[in-house]
């Protein structure tokens, strides 16, 4: 049942991306390779370049993080091997990336102004279905 259901979301996943990006197949060597290219409708757009900001501040807030966490664990926490200490910082990097990669979208609504159409009575009438 959990392999059936991960194997459901495993191929949506290939559907989002294929939708997404334009996938070849490049058969020149001797092992095919797939490469990936953005959509032009997406290639030419505003969201992409401000896509591109956010994840060039925002991956250097991550090295950062990834860094100042692994040496406050490896000085003030206990561990019971150098194994455990890499999988650790390992862990909270995986962590922080899937943080990290959340935040753009904050980002290209802000520069894009996307919401600021929204008023006060759609707020209302999405906390006032919650209380229901």
């Amino acid at each position: 049942m959990i392999l059936a259901s991960s194997g459901i979301g495993v191929c949506i996943e290939f559907w989002k991306i294929g939708k997404a990006m334009h996938i070849e197949v490049d058969r020149s060597g001797s092992i095919p390779k797939l490469k990936f290219s953005d959509r032009e409708t997406y290639a030419g757009n505003k969201t992409k370049e401000y896509d591109d900001l956010a994840m060039k501040y925002l991956s250097y807030v991550l090295f950062v993080l990834v860094a100042c966490s692994s040496v406050y664990s490896l000085m003030y926490e206990t561990h019971k091997s150098w194994y455990s200490w890499i999988l650790s910082s390992l862990t909270s990097c995986v962590y922080m990336f899937g943080f990290i990669m959340m935040c753009p979208q904050l980002f290209i609504n802000y520069k894009l102004k996307i919401s600021c159409s929204f008023t006060m009575e759609a707020d209302d009438l999405q906390v006032s279905q919650f209380n229901h």
